[in-house]
């Protein structure tokens, strides 16, 4: 009965396992120790976010209907958050804002092309 969420399932598990993954990354590059703490907390928000998005599937399959639609909305609140705290990691990997770093290598400013 859950097949239609699959895909939401899928994503909302892979989401914080990248997390971890760049964290582990992080911690090896700055020497810091790995604790199970950290991986506990992984397993914890796995579990706390594949139950909201089946609480979410519940409430708009029984309650809502095609009304509002819950499975989207928190699986997009998932996601973000997911993708925020990945995007933090890779800030830390390069030094710098990911954002800024990407933006600089697609349209670098003019005054930087121009050599005396």
């Amino acid at each position: 009965w859950l097949v239609p969420i699959r895909p939401a399932i899928i994503t909302i598990m892979l989401l914080p396992l990248a997390d971890l993954f760049l964290a582990l990354i992080v911690s090896h590059r700055k020497h810091i120790p790995i604790t199970s703490g950290g991986l506990k907390r992984t397993v914890a928000k796995i579990l706390m976010y594949e139950c909201a998005v089946t609480l979410a599937f519940l409430t708009q399959s029984y309650l809502t209907g095609d009304l509002i639609p819950a499975v989207h909305i928190v699986a997009g609140l998932i996601g973000v958050t997911e993708l925020k705290s990945c995007l933090e990691h890779l800030d830390d990997l390069s030094g710098q804002s990911f954002f800024a770093a990407i933006l600089t290598r697609l349209a670098p400013r003019k005054d930087d092309d121009e050599t005396p």
